[in-house]
């Protein structure tokens, strides 16, 4: 019995003493290469050698600036000895050799006696699956037993494909005494060097939180306006400055029942100086600016270091061809000019219909970068005489259309529709009423079913009146 305490009272005392070393992948890190070398399975897989090997020779490549790794076949072996039979099977071309590359670290004693996780993402995937195979692993080198992974290969875990990976170790089972690894390792034949790009590849980097942001027009939305001379006139750039949201003629709706952003052309450049030639071209009455006015949000530095998506839905889009509209993010570099550090490689055109998604990787948007998403419409200054023919792009989201309506007992199906649309309610059903983004009333009725036909596509609001009251809900014409 007095035994039985003992052990106890040790077990408890460990206990507590453990912690956890949570290891992030870092490209800085102290990497090192080892390779084993065996015969082909086919040539009865024997060991042929083990010895530490440079990274290079190993064909795995360290980008620190980047914070990468980038894991890839060998092909020194081949590269270095192409008539050796050794290496290179003279009949067929092919490698003659198992390689089974090992990239690692070893961070000493502190991390025994502690709880080990390693974790990363796998931000590309090429690699030939059909001949090499790519692995995680926590290893556990005892140097009493021939330094043979204590887990014996138990904590290895095939990568296969893009995504976050993780592998985790106890600390009871990282003694002191053992030496630890963490790491990757490559297996598969010595690969040709002329077909290094069709082998492919693994890209490891950090695991890195995600914000995905939905459109919501309750953002703080800014504005902000550059301004060129027309494209016809050399489109020289004129100035650049912060403009108020609704100057860049951009509509914010947010209230109980709309959740929109209207873009337009720029109309008070042409409204507030119609004799002024710099801003109104004096013989044809036309715009004689091009404008590019960009509304966004600055969501702040946490969105540093992140993966970062930004999407949402277009409820209508009937702009003529003279303007554009992008959907973008940026990240504008405080040292290079605010620059951005994307490179226009996070904007594109926003779709005419459907939704819009763009995204911007962690690794790309580093700290001290002044993140930004929004939207960009691009075209000559006009005349709000032309306001209704020139058209717009209403922005929302309709992920929760559906959502928000089954607490009410109303349901609009389907929804979005292109013909007609049912309404059901459990409710006593009264009526209807069809209202357009402005509140003007488009349609009406005392049926369940409402005709669309003679609509034009986008976002409607449908006041539903029941025994119960009156229930507002989203509808999308397509």
């Amino acid at each position: 019995m007095k035994t039985i305490v003992t052990l106890l009272t040790f077990t408890l005392a460990t206990t507590f003493t453990f912690s956890q070393n949570d290891v992030n992948l870092s490209a800085s890190e102290n990497w090192i290469g080892y390779m084993n070398v065996f015969n082909l399975p086919s040539d009865g897989g024997a060991y042929q050698f083990g010895s530490g090997w440079g990274l290079p020779d190993l064909k795995t490549t360290v980008d620190v600036a980047g914070n990468t790794l980038t894991l890839q076949p060998n092909f020194n072996t081949y590269n270095d000895n192409p008539t050796d039979p050794y290496w290179v099977n003279q009949s067929t071309g092919e490698g003659n050799k198992d390689m089974e590359g090992s990239t690692f670290v070893e961070p000493g004693p502190t991390f025994n006696d502690n709880d080990l996780t390693f974790h990363g993402d796998v931000t590309g995937f090429t690699i030939d699956t059909a001949q090499y195979d790519v692995y995680v692993f926590i290893k556990a080198l005892d140097s009493t037993n021939g330094w043979q992974d204590a887990f014996g290969g138990q904590r290895v875990k095939l990568l296969d494909g893009e995504g976050a990976f993780t592998i985790s170790a106890t600390a009871a089972e990282l003694p002191s005494g053992l030496v630890i690894q963490y790491g990757f390792i490559v297996r598969g034949r010595n690969g040709n060097p002329a077909e290094e790009a069709q082998l492919g590849s693994v890209v490891v980097a950090p695991e890195y939180p995600s914000n995905e942001v939905d459109f919501d027009a309750a953002d703080t939305w800014i504005g902000y306006m550059n301004v060129f001379d027309l494209p016809s006139a050399g489109g020289a750039y004129q100035f650049g400055s912060q403009w108020a949201v609704a100057d860049m003629q951009a509509t914010l709706t947010d209230d109980a029942i709309t959740n929109t952003l209207e873009l337009q052309p720029n109309f008070n450049t042409y409204a507030d100086n119609p004799t002024d030639p710099f801003w109104v071209d004096q013989s044809t009455g036309a715009g004689n600016k091009f404008m590019e006015a960009s509304t966004f949000v600055e969501p702040g530095a946490s969105f540093n270091e992140s993966h970062v998506t930004f999407r949402g839905d277009i409820y209508s889009y009937d702009l003529v061809s003279d303007y554009s509209v992008e959907v973008f993010i940026k990240a504008l570099d405080p040292n290079n000019g605010y620059q951005d550090a994307l490179g226009g490689s996070a904007t594109m055109p926003l779709p005419t219909s459907g939704s819009f998604e763009v995204s911007a990787a962690a690794s790309d948007l580093a700290a001290g970068l002044i993140i930004q998403y929004g939207f960009t419409v691009k075209g000559p200054n006009a005349n709000p005489l032309q306001e209704d023919s020139l058209g717009s792009a209403v922005i929302g989201t309709s992920s929760l259309s559906i959502e928000e309506l089954k607490p009410l007992e109303v349901q609009l199906y389907p929804n979005p529709a292109s013909d007609e649309v049912y309404i059901s309610t459990s409710a006593g059903f009264e009526g209807y009423e069809v209202l357009d983004l402005s509140g003007k009333l488009v349609s009406a009725g005392t049926t369940n079913k409402v005709l669309l036909t003679e609509l034009p596509t986008g976002l409607y609001m449908v006041r539903v009146n029941t025994s119960s009251g009156v229930h507002t809900s989203k509808l999308i014409k397509q």
